[in-house]
């Protein structure tokens, strides 16, 4: 069962006046093994003002397209590790599982393309081969 949370903010579970862990306001907001986690976060000595950044933007601005963008490739990465062993000739099941993906037809055909070794290079008369 989780613990009520004692902290609201990073900055109370540092000690006062210091950029410090205070282990005991950490262990009293956390399960031991989260616990452990952030006490081996290192802090910076640097006493700046935090910012908030999405990392899946140029512009570092959170958006709805930029989420729903990143768990789309979550969902097909999945879908591809879920078909490792799909050979060329395919297996049905896995298949099946990639083109059931809510995803636009032309994801679907470009890991089709990947699966089959199909994708065009530079050159008319080469193809890439993956292995």
């Amino acid at each position: 069962m989780p613990k009520a949370t004692a902290a609201e903010k990073v900055n109370d579970l540092f000690a006062p006046w210091t950029r410090v862990w205070d282990e005991g306001a950490v262990h009293k907001s956390f399960m031991p093994l989260e616990a452990a986690e952030v006490l081996n976060i290192k802090l910076s000595i640097r006493l700046e003002e935090d910012v908030l950044a999405w990392a899946f933007e140029k512009n570092d601005f959170y958006s709805v397209p930029s989420a729903y963008g990143l768990l789309k490739e979550d969902q097909m990465a999945a879908a591809m590790a879920a078909s490792s062993e799909m050979t060329a000739s395919g297996d049905s099941r896995s298949w099946s599982a990639i083109w059931a993906l809510n995803v636009p037809p032309k994801v679907r055909v470009f890991w089709w393309r990947v699966l089959h070794n199909s994708l065009p290079s530079n050159s008319t008369t080469k193809m890439v081969e993956f292995s």
